[in-house]
C-alpha cells in the first residue's frame, strides 16, 4: 500500500470510528432489483468487526437473508457535500457464536437503549465483512480501499 493509500484508509478507519450509524443498503425482497437503504446503527468490536444488532422482522435483515451483499454509508454530516464519507460494500453474515460476547459487550456499550431488545427473541448480531471502501476525505481527495486493507485497519 502507498502512502496516499495508507492516510485514506487511516482516514477512512478514523471516521467509522467517530460515527456509530450509517445508511445500510441492501436488495429488496418485495421490489426486486431495487436497492432498500435503511438505518444502522453499529459497533466496533475490539477485534475490528463492524457489528449490528437486528430483528429478525426488519426488511434490512429479510432482505440481506436473502442476499448478503450490502452497502453501509457513513457521514458524520450527510448534508454536508464537502465533508468526509465513506460507503463500505461488502457482505452480511450472522456474527459467530464463539464471538458473540465480545459483539454484544461492543454494541450495547455504544447503543446502551439497544440492551433492552436483547430478551426479545427474533435479535441477532451480524457483521459487515468489507469487500471495498470508497472514502471520499473531502474535495479532490477520494479513492477505493480494498476490503482486507481496510479491515486490517479497524
Amino acid at each position: 500500500m502507498n502512502e496516499k493509500q495508507q492516510e485514506l484508509t487511516v482516514a477512512a478507519v478514523q471516521l467509522l470510528r467517530a460515527t456509530n450509524a450509517g445508511a445500510l443498503a441492501t436488495q429488496s425482497v418485495k421490489h426486486p432489483g431495487y436497492p432498500s437503504v435503511s438505518s444502522a446503527p453499529y459497533a466496533i468490536t475490539s477485534a475490528g468487526a463492524i457489528v449490528f444488532f437486528f430483528s429478525s422482522l426488519a426488511t434490512h435483515t429479510k432482505n440481506f437473508r436473502g442476499d448478503d451483499k450490502v452497502s453501509l454509508y457513513v457521514s458524520p454530516d450527510a448534508g454536508d457535500f464537502a465533508g468526509a464519507r465513506l460507503t463500505i460494500i461488502g457482505n452480511i453474515e450472522s456474527v459467530p457464536d464463539e464471538t458473540v460476547d465480545a459483539a454484544a459487550e461492543s454494541y450495547f456499550s455504544q447503543h446502551p437503549e439497544a440492551r433492552q431488545w436483547a430478551s426479545f427473541g427474533d435479535f441477532q448480531f451480524y457483521q459487515l465483512a468489507p469487500v471495498s471502501v470508497y472514502f471520499v476525505a473531502g474535495f479532490g481527495s477520494m479513492g477505493w480501499i480494498e476490503g482486507n486493507q481496510f479491515q486490517s485497519q479497524i
